[in-house]
This record gives structure tokens, sequence and C-alpha cells, in this order.
């Protein structure tokens, strides 16, 4: 598997991709984005995310949208996995672990400290995964979501 940085021309299959993911996630409609948006959150003049990619045999079957953040206890950043997916027909053979071993490279090239992520509480096949690695399952922490309606609704009290 070969793995780079994420192009413009790559965004329409990345987007399947995502597409992919949500429906694994057991929310095929959840999608909203568009190529237009990635493109504004990966290739603007100050971009808020990075991507990545995974090839096998030329074609993209994986990839990783990252955000860097940081954690104030640390005072360092952190690397922030929002996806990262490998189509099934890929996965074997290291493929994962070859990906995160991907990412862990670029959070050590942006000097990050840790790496988060979050995986759905049903998906033990991914939780067990991470485990085998050594990531740390966190407990006693409860995430919270808001989408626009609450930002505004809360921006306008």
């Amino acid at each position: 598997m070969f793995f780079r940085p994420v192009e413009k021309k790559d965004l329409t299959i990345v987007l399947a991709l995502i597409k992919e993911l949500a429906t694994h996630e057991r929310r095929p409609d959840a999608v909203v984005a568009s190529v237009q948006d990635l493109e504004s959150i990966l290739f603007s003049p100050h971009p808020i995310g990075y991507g990545l990619v995974a090839e096998r045999d030329g074609h993209i079957v994986g990839y990783a949208l990252l955000a860097i953040k940081f954690s104030s206890f640390r005072g360092k950043p952190v690397l922030y996995i929002e996806d990262v997916y490998i189509q099934q027909k890929a996965r074997g053979k290291g493929a994962g672990f070859s990906f995160m071993q991907e990412i862990s490279r670029f959070a050590q090239h942006k000097n990050c400290i840790a790496m988060e992520w979050s995986a759905l509480d049903f998906n033990e096949i991914a939780i067990t995964f991470y485990e085998k690695m050594g990531a740390e399952l966190e407990t006693g922490r409860v995430h919270f979501d808001g989408d626009s309606e609450f930002i505004k609704r809360i921006s306008d009290a």
C-alpha cells in the first residue's frame, strides 16, 4: 500500500469514500459535504485540515482526514484524526496498521505530542484494532456535538 497527501483531483473519490464510511457507521444519510467543501477545508490559503490517501495498484482505497488541535495541559499540538477509512476489499495484511503508521509519521512531522480519534461504540473491530496497537481507550468523558442550529441559538441568546 502506498500513502500520499490528498490532491484536489482526488476529492471526488474521497467524498465517495466518506459516504462509504457513513454507511459503514449506519448513518448513510449523514453526509452533506461536497467536493467544494473538502477543497475549502484542505486547499484554502489557510487550510484547517489535512488529508492522506491510501493507494493499492494505482487506485485510492482509503483516506484519512486530519486536523491539528492543541492540549492546554500539555502545551503542545495534538493530531486529531477526523476519519480514517480503508475499503473492505483493501483490508487485511496490515493495511490498517500501515495507515496508522503513516498518520503517526505525519503527527511527528507536525511536532504533535499525541494523536486523538474516536470510534463508534458498536464498532468492536475498530476498538479491538486500536487497543491491540496500544492505544488507550479513554473513559470518563462524554462527547458533545452542537450543530449549526445550536451555534446560532447559543450565539443569539
